[in-house]
């Protein structure tokens, strides 16, 4: 082989390493969301910016997400992607977290789900909490059965109790009236 022969071979090896080490780089990249989630479609979508201001901007990337679990992140938010095979046409952003609105002071083995408004549901030690910032409503099939607000709670349906109930500090079974007999009109109760 004589020198100019190895010396394409060497520039072809070259360029076909500089090939796969981009490659290695764009398979896995920490990015910053610049736009909110876009949900019309069956799958969430987001503008992608990975190397900083300066860096590549991805459009209309999928976001996956665990089955049974959907959110709707906000612009500003941070995420991991991804590129099979290293090629960015195939991107997609595997784990989306904003630390803006991220609990604090969990403690080991605790979890919660939050929204940017402080609303959440937390599975803590000492038992499940849930904050709504206004009201929060149980459904069922889609109609409100319970609402639940500072003013109070609402309960749409039947109530059934198997124990004694306290109304304005009035207990149901041991309430006594002062006047009337069984089946007649009777008193406020004491």
């Amino acid at each position: 082989m004589n020198p100019n022969e190895l010396h394409i071979r060497l520039c072809k090896m070259e360029d076909t390493i500089n090939q796969l080490s981009s490659r290695l780089l764009n398979m896995t990249k920490a990015a910053s969301l610049t736009t909110d989630a876009n949900t019309s479609g069956k799958q969430h979508t987001s503008q992608v910016r990975s190397y900083g201001v300066q860096g590549e901007v991805h459009n209309d990337v999928t976001v996956a997400g665990q089955y049974g679990f959907a959110a709707a992140h906000l612009s500003g938010a941070r995420a991991i992607t991804h590129s099979p095979y290293g090629n960015n046409q195939s991107k997609y952003i595997s784990a989306v977290f904003d630390p803006r609105y991220h609990p604090i002071g969990l403690k080991a083995g605790e979890t919660q789900q939050h929204d940017n408004q402080g609303q959440f549901v937390y599975l803590s030690l000492d038992g499940l909490q849930v904050n709504g910032k206004e009201k929060i409503f149980l459904q069922i099939a889609g109609h409100t059965i319970m609402e639940i607000s500072s003013e109070g709670i609402d309960i749409t349906g039947k109530v059934t109790a198997s124990g004694d109930g306290t109304f304005g500090g009035i207990s149901v079974d041991q309430h006594t009236h002062t006047s009337g007999k069984e089946g007649s009109p009777t008193s406020k109760p004491n």
